[in-house]
């Protein structure tokens, strides 16, 4: 039997996780759904979005299904999915990305995008300029670089990809993270 945490979220979101949770128990693989609140509607009654006994509900189980959650607009609140990936060190987001005939405009496209879930705009820093401005400070490190990078290539190495290349954001980004990749080009040249 299998822990699972259900948070629902909030709007769409417990349509949407209650939806997910039908398809998992679908499969047969025995679940024990460990359900939890986040969101607004939570922020109104806990005073907090996530609040500790939820990310309790989470380390407590062996794996996590989270619907979509409303962070509100206005100064002081973090959003959840930033706060859950730092609290869990959810560094790595995989995006993959295939085409299929009839479906899609460019042809033989099989690619996976790592991105670094943690830092960037999403270390939640921000500061007020003025009433109408406020400027995200992009937070970019060695370590959170290095990690991400090692993560594509260990994927690409375990599932035989020939090929690593990299894409990134912005020239700071760029900056940022090239002395790392340019460390990693050896990991593509074994992986060839």
């Amino acid at each position: 039997m299998y822990r699972i945490g259900l948070i629902d979220g909030d709007g769409i979101g417990k349509e949407v996780s209650e939806a997910a949770a039908k398809v998992l128990d679908a499969t047969g693989v025995p679940i024990e759904w460990v359900r939890g609140s986040a969101g607004a509607a939570v922020l109104e009654t806990e005073g907090e979005l996530i609040p500790e006994k939820v990310m309790e509900l989470i380390r407590s189980c062996q794996a996590t299904l989270k619907g979509p959650i409303t962070t509100p607009i206005g100064s002081g609140f973090k959003s959840v999915n930033v706060t859950l990936r730092q609290a869990f060190h959810l560094f790595s987001n995989m995006r993959p990305v295939r085409s299929y005939p009839g479906l899609s405009l460019y042809k033989d496209i099989d690619l996976i995008i790592f991105r670094e879930n943690t830092e960037d705009l999403y270390a939640g820093r921000e500061v007020k300029i003025s009433d109408d401005e406020v400027h995200g400070i992009k937070v970019i490190t060695r370590g959170a670089c290095t990690a991400i990078a090692k993560e594509a290539f260990a994927y690409a190495k375990a599932n035989g990809k020939k090929e690593s290349q990299r894409c990134s954001q912005g020239q700071y980004y760029e900056t940022g993270r090239r002395s790392v990749f340019r460390s990693g080009e050896s990991c593509c040249q074994r992986l060839s």
